[in-house]
């Protein structure tokens, strides 16, 4: 007899080959899936803060409020759903620290040796953190000139 065909033994063995083989992937897919939530989780920290920095340099530079300390607090704190302590919570669940002094500084680089100062000019440093993940970002406002 001429047999061009599968019995059902040599089919149920490679249905059991498959599913080992699937079985001994999950744990490779979980670690990789959780990488994937890191960094998914590290663009949502970034986009938040880059979208907060924007909205500062816009209401200082264009509606030429005041660089001050407080105004900044008030810019983030009006866009923040909750206020936690000194932080303030985010709609997409970014926690940004409240900016103190050490944050907001005049801008200063160095030329030949020498700090000069550009005037009417902030370096502003602002920390955000989503779970255990944090990160920092630092910008440079310029304040329209009347």
């Amino acid at each position: 007899m001429n047999k061009k065909a599968f019995t059902l033994i040599e089919l149920l063995l490679v249905v059991v080959i498959i599913s080992i083989l699937a079985v001994s992937a999950i744990p490779f897919m979980f670690r990789s899936f959780g990488g994937f939530n890191e960094i998914t989780t590290q663009e949502v920290i970034v986009n938040s803060l880059q979208e907060v920095s924007t909205v500062i340099s816009r209401r200082i530079i264009f509606d030429n409020e005041i660089a001050s300390l407080d105004n900044i607090n008030g810019i983030i704190s009006s866009l923040a759903v909750n206020t936690v302590g000194n932080n303030y919570e985010l709609p997409s669940g970014v926690i940004i620290e409240k900016v103190t002094n050490s944050d907001v500084n005049t801008y200063t680089y160095k030329k030949n040796g020498s700090n000069i100062e550009v005037s009417d000019c902030l370096k502003i440093t602002l920390k955000g953190s989503k779970g255990e993940h944090n990160h920092i970002l630092n910008f440079i406002v310029f304040p329209a000139t009347r």
